[in-house]
């Protein structure tokens, strides 16, 4: 069990943290357990509130749990609602994607529906309800709240990987010859160039994508959560090629069975973006590859500016790629 880092998301100034901690395969953000410690500390404060109205305590608990779980589940197969063709074509993307924003909106529809429905069926007193549910609400996602969740959550980070010995490995930041700018793979770092070469033998430098966005994607054909986001990557590549953003796909050549299957994979799923092969392991030793997919969002002057562990989707690649200059 190890922290992964992953940088800083800036949303058009709006900041969330994406590290990740590693339990074997599994990877989950920290900003995922910062909302389910605020979701049970809201919990928490349903239970005190009403710990003297023990029967309209367990009446409100059971509809606020209910809800949680069908706001959970609501948001995360909204992906099948919105892409239907892709679950179609690719069932298993249902287990790595969801709705997006606009799935939680949805989610949190379907929770307030639900809620309203159970408050009228079991005929209890809204106004005791609803006070509940905003002190919840107040106490899970008040800015101090999360404040103080997410600075216990970021010391606990800073503590383990310290004592963790297996932790990241990042690469030392070398000088580079453009002044004081240093090599690596820290955010504001340039890239580590290379080149490798296509199926049809064409090179491909990274340095040569100079002046485009770039997303660096490392993948291989037998990953499930890659050949889940593939669609996504084409059809962003598609209406972005021509607002100077690419995508370079390095694939792990060493561990597929042939050059063969990496053709029938691009072929199947109608990738055009350019694709180079990891001969040797070393681009993807280079940059971490640790759990693939592992994506990298170069900027024009080819500077490092996130680095994304799992799949994306097309609405997370506009907002990173909108997000830099």
């Amino acid at each position: 069990m190890k922290v992964v880092q992953v940088w800083e998301y800036r949303e058009r100034g709006v900041e969330t943290l994406l590290d990740v901690i590693s339990i074997g395969p599994l990877l989950i953000k920290t900003t995922t357990i910062i909302y389910i410690l605020a979701g049970v500390l809201g919990y928490g404060a349903i239970l005190y509130r009403l710990r003297r109205e023990p029967s309209l305590r367990k009446h409100i608990a059971e509809i606020i749990s209910s809800a949680a779980i069908l706001a959970l589940f609501t948001w995360k197969f909204s992906y099948a609602l919105f892409n239907p063709l892709k679950v179609w074509e690719n069932p298993a993307s249902l287990l790595y994607f969801s709705g997006g924003d606009a799935g939680v909106w949805l989610g949190g529809l379907a929770a307030a529906v639900y809620m309203a429905v159970q408050i009228r069926k079991r005929q209890l007193p809204a106004r005791d309800v609803l006070e509940a549910v905003f002190l919840s609400v107040v106490a899970a996602h008040s800015p101090q709240m999360k404040k103080w969740v997410a600075a216990f959550g970021i010391v606990g980070l800073i503590v383990w990987g310290f004592l963790d010995n297996g932790g990241t490995s990042l690469l030392p930041a070398q000088e580079s010859a453009q002044g004081e700018r240093k090599v690596g793979l820290n955010q504001g770092e340039l890239a580590p160039d290379f080149e490798l070469r296509t199926l049809d033998n064409t090179p491909i430098r990274l340095s040569e994508l100079r002046g485009q966005k770039v997303i660096v994607n490392l993948w291989a054909t037998w990953c499930p959560p890659c050949r889940a986001e593939m669609p996504d990557m084409q059809e962003f590549y598609e209406q972005e090629k021509e607002n100077g953003v690419t995508i370079l796909g390095v694939n792990l050549i060493e561990t597929e069975q042939g050059p063969e299957s990496v053709d029938a994979f691009l072929k199947e799923y109608g990738i055009t973006f350019p694709v180079v092969l990891d001969q040797g392991k070393h681009i993807s030793q280079q940059y971490q590859a640790i759990s693939i997919p592992t994506s990298y969002v170069i900027d024009t002057e080819g500077v490092v500016q996130y680095k994304m562990i799992g799949p994306l989707t097309k609405e997370m690649m506009e907002k990173m790629i909108a997000a830099i200059d």
